[in-house]
């Protein structure tokens, strides 16, 4: 590739400089996509359990982890205070927060549990509000669902559990008022372990993190190199600015050079003016 512009090298291909350019920085925005992967994967993800009582919360938490870490008992309001789990969702370290169930209650200690409730879940990085879809969807249901959408901008999911005693349900039996509320919904039974996998992908989906549905990912760039390449994209599409604005090429070589030491910070390449200078004198444009 030619990066001088000597006059005793060939007339420049310009249509072929832009297309190997354009090629270029479409591979580099292709690496930034995977920049929301390195931070889920750094940091990982805090995903609240909310709705009423008796839904199946403990149930799912148990299921979805593998292990009994939530009491599960036929006694409404069995769980008080805030129980963590972790889990690995395709790759994506999550801590897992099983809730109080949510409802007006007299018992003192059931309320700061509803209160701390709340409190995780405007506090998480995604909500899922779980229904129990054997009893259908009532106003029960709906009153922690507006409490925790007016609380935070975290994703909501919704989550129908106990759907293999309600053949029935479907996606559609969520009011219409739920499903503006929520990104996703997904009917499954933490009882059998049907509609897990779906779970898996809606999380990964809301969090945008799609590419990882099937697995995960090979690599992902982290934060420094995320802005590295950032700069790079950007310098190129001013080397293309200048290229269509018909500006003289010495113009071009400023933000080309600009870009090889961006991407330098990536690869770990030493990219000093030393180097650029023997790049820039030896290479040519279409060779």
């Amino acid at each position: 590739m030619r990066l001088d512009f000597d006059e005793d090298l060939d007339p420049l291909d310009t249509p072929a400089f832009l297309e190997r350019l354009g090629t270029v920085a479409g591979e580099i925005r292709s690496a930034l996509e995977t920049a929301t992967l390195g931070q889920l994967m750094d940091r990982g993800v805090q995903v609240a359990i909310v709705g009423r009582p008796n839904v199946g919360k403990s149930s799912l938490m148990n299921r979805w982890t593998a292990t009994d870490r939530a009491i599960v008992t036929e006694i409404a309001g069995t769980t008080r205070d805030i129980v963590e789990a972790p889990l690995s969702v395709r790759g994506v370290p999550v801590t897992l927060l099983d809730t109080a169930g949510v409802r007006d209650t007299e018992d003192v200690v059931e309320g700061i549990g509803v209160e701390r409730a709340l409190k995780a879940a405007a506090a998480a990085d995604v909500v899922l509000w779980v229904v129990d879809a054997s009893d259908g969807v009532s106003p029960l249901d709906l009153a922690p669902l507006r409490t925790v959408a007016a609380a935070q901008t975290a994703p909501v999911i919704a989550i129908a559990n106990k759907v293999d005693a309600a053949p029935g349900f479907s996606a559609a039996s969520i009011p219409d008022e739920a499903q503006e509320l929520c990104r996703a919904v997904v009917l499954l039974s933490a009882k059998t372990g049907s509609g897990i996998e779906d779970l898996d992908a809606a999380l990964l989906g809301v969090l945008g993190a799609p590419d990882m549905v099937g697995g995960p990912v090979g690599w992902a760039v982290n934060a420094r190199q995320a802005e590295a390449l950032q700069r790079a994209c950007e310098a190129l599409e001013r080397v293309q600015g200048s290229v269509a604005g018909q500006l003289p090429e010495d113009f071009w070589t400023i933000d080309l050079k600009d870009a090889l030491i961006a991407m330098g910070e990536v690869t770990g390449d030493d990219v000093t003016e030393e180097v650029l200078d023997n790049i820039f004198s030896k290479f040519c444009i279409g060779k």
